[in-house]
């Protein structure tokens, strides 16, 4: 509920987080790495359920695939949420490469938090497109 003569200010929440991993034996040679970002605001200051805002993320590391290969991955996001009392939608697009190849990526969702947060559900749907390298 909004209310009147009430000014609402946007917190801004700002996330880097480098992650490394040291690997023994063969695979020695290509060590994981990543770095990753997050900027973005949150609106409100409700004491339960989700916050609406807007953010923008980046992805840069050498990532090992369930294979054992590694592959330089890149990702440059914006994502956004709304929520309204219990009902929040998310949706986030990202774009970027991995090992030259162009990736796009969808992600929504629609979520429902109980008001004690106990109880909460909701479902996915995504869309990723790979174009692959044209050398």
């Amino acid at each position: 509920m909004l209310k009147v003569g009430r000014e609402r200010s946007a917190r801004q929440i700002t996330a880097l987080l480098l992650v490394t991993a040291s690997i023994i034996g063969p695979a020695a040679r290509a060590e994981p790495w990543a770095f990753t970002g997050r900027v973005g605001t949150a609106q409100g200051d409700q004491a339960y359920f989700g916050s609406t805002g807007l953010g923008l993320s980046a992805f840069t590391g050498n990532v090992r695939l369930p294979n054992g290969r590694f592959i330089e991955r890149d990702r440059f996001g914006l994502d956004a949420q709304w929520y309204r009392g219990p009902f929040g939608v998310m949706t986030e697009v990202s774009v970027g490469d991995d090992d030259g190849a162009d990736v796009v990526n969808v992600l929504t969702e629609l979520n429902l938090i109980s008001r004690r947060e106990r109880f909460a559900a909701y479902v996915q749907e995504r869309w990723f497109n790979k174009k692959p390298n044209e050398s």
